[in-house]
């Protein structure tokens, strides 16, 4: 599996595309979490911490009764507390990352004002031979590595430095299909690849990018610092809904105005003219975080097709054969039985985790050039997310509240594009963004052909390379199950709930692409039979 290293994308000019190469600053988003956890701390039949038996004689009614002292504690969980938990399980290390090190969203757009191209959109997972340890039957198993193949030519998704990637639409009166208005008679039956990129509506993308430990200490430099790409260990998920001001997954109170494009970066790719402005856009997002195996990003079951060669904190539930932690918040009375309420029949694992935040995300973000010499003006701001949440941590039930912050700003040494300060070629294609990307938003649907996956005859696709495969006949195309505009795709960090006939149930024909919600055990999606290597 493949880590990004720190770079500034380099070359693109090479191969005629956009980059942040003329960039002195790139957009990074630091994160950070400020939660308060209330648990369960004794449960006694006296005043002294979880003692007795649960059944005890009542010295009353000369009857058998339950515990009757209960007591609750409260903790902080941040940013400190996942990287530890990240570490123990990518590096078998709680203390790996420093005391410097920072959870940063790379390529990031938060906006609901934000698409993607149809090159982007039909990028392709690729597999690798993962290798397993003995004990595990030391048998590879294929899943995904982390790289993409892909037609974009950008060297990473950035608005600031797309000329093939990245774009800012507006409301277009429409919630899937392309707004009709000012299309030519030609271009109304073509693919959307043709079609200007105004007339996609809003809303279906956000919040996008990679989620990276960035450490500049310890086993990292300030010059070059860690870089390891974390996504995997997230599901977010944005609530969509559909009425008639064709928002679709946000609400926004902004203002944008058409200015002269100061004309700064390459030739290539600057129009006449571009958009600026201010706003605050605000949506609902479920954000999870699982370093266990009941993630299946990190579970390395034969069959599991999701397991990217990093091995979780084995959990002992419905989801997974074997033998692991007893009592993992998911299996009813997996532990047997003990009369004492104080036992050590499962012992605490401090840096095993899982949790889930439900809330509102406010972005107040300002459009505009980053650099005088950037490509196109991009978001800038600060995402601030108040929500309440439950998690599974150190074996312990917890409830969650408390808020987390993306604050956006521009920096010289980023987590960046690609491993060696180069683009990568793969199927022929120069690349940057495509050397180390996960996409755990991807939405899969079964299907008879493999079109769209690039492994022949598997039967899963995106409902994106469904509509491609039709020939999405664009304006009278329906939704479900194709849409003409991208929708949860393989590279989305993000799965946007909704197209549903049943709010908010899933769409039908369509497989919510995986964890954590509870209706599906592996996420159905990139096929294992034969990897492309």
């Amino acid at each position: 599996m493949k880590q990004m290293k720190t770079t500034v994308a380099i070359a693109a000019l090479a191969v005629g595309v956009g980059t942040s190469a003329y960039a002195q600053l790139v957009k990074q988003d630091i994160i950070t979490v400020n939660l308060t956890a209330q648990m369960q701390t004794s449960v006694s039949q006296t005043t002294k911490q979880n003692a007795g038996n649960w059944l005890a004689i009542d010295s009353v009614s000369g009857q058998y009764q339950g515990p009757k002292f209960y007591k609750t504690t409260t903790l902080k969980l941040t940013q400190t507390q996942i990287l530890q938990y990240i570490g123990y399980v990518l590096h078998s290390d709680a203390g790996y990352y420093s005391s410097k090190a920072n959870l940063v969203l790379v390529q990031g757009e938060l906006s609901g004002f934000f698409e993607v191209s149809p090159d982007l959109a039909n990028s392709v997972a690729q597999f690798s031979l993962h290798p397993k340890p003995a004990k595990l039957g030391a048998v590879p198993q294929a899943g995904p590595d982390g790289t993409f193949a892909s037609v974009d030519g950008d060297s990473n998704t950035a608005l600031a430095s797309s000329g093939d990637s990245t774009f800012v639409t507006l409301a277009n009166g429409r919630h899937f299909r392309l707004n009709p208005d000012g299309l030519s008679s030609v271009d109304k039956g073509n693919s959307p690849t043709t079609t200007p990129v105004y007339q996609y509506p809003v809303g279906h993308m956000q919040p996008w990018g990679q989620i990276f430990v960035q450490d500049p200490a310890g086993h990292g430099t300030a010059s070059v610092p860690v870089c390891d790409n974390v996504t995997y260990f997230f599901a977010l998920s944005v609530q969509e809904c559909y009425d008639c001001f064709y928002m679709n997954s946000f609400v926004s109170d902004a203002s944008f105005k058409t200015v002269p494009n100061p004309g700064q970066g390459p030739v290539c790719c600057n129009s006449g003219t571009t958009l600026q402005g201010t706003g605050v856009d605000k949506y609902y997002l479920s954000l999870s975080f699982d370093n266990t195996q009941n993630n299946p990003f990190l579970n390395p079951t034969a069959g599991n097709n999701m397991w990217v060669g990093v091995i979780g904190i084995k959990a002992n539930s419905y989801l997974w054969s074997g033998k692991g932690v007893n009592g993992d918040s998911i299996t009813p009375d997996k532990i047997s039985y003990v009369s004492q309420i104080a036992s050590s029949i499962s012992k605490d694992i401090p840096f095993e985790a899982r949790f889930t935040l439900n809330g509102i995300m406010t972005y107040s973000w300002k459009l505009g050039f980053i650099n005088k010499n950037d490509v196109a003006p991009d978001f800038l701001g600060t995402g601030n997310y108040s929500a309440t949440g439950y998690g599974f941590i150190g074996l312990f039930c917890q409830l969650l509240t408390g808020t987390a912050t993306f604050s956006e700003r521009g920096v010289n040494t980023p987590c960046c594009t690609d491993d060696n300060n180069t683009l990568i070629t793969l199927n022929g294609t120069f690349t940057g963004w495509a050397s180390s990307w996960y996409g755990p938003g991807a939405e899969y649907a079964p299907t008879g052909g493999g079109a769209g996956t690039g492994i022949a005859g598997t039967g899963y696709d995106t409902a994106w390379d469904l509509a491609v495969a039709a020939g999405n006949t664009l304006i009278t195309a329906p939704y479900p199950p194709y849409p003409i505009t991208p929708y949860n795709i393989g590279t989305s960090l993000t799965y946007h709930e909704g197209a549903d006939v049943t709010y908010p149930a899933n769409p039908t024909g369509v497989s919510i692409s995986g964890w954590p919600s509870p209706n599906v055990v592996i996420p159905l999606g990139l096929p294992v039979a034969t990897p492309t290597l």
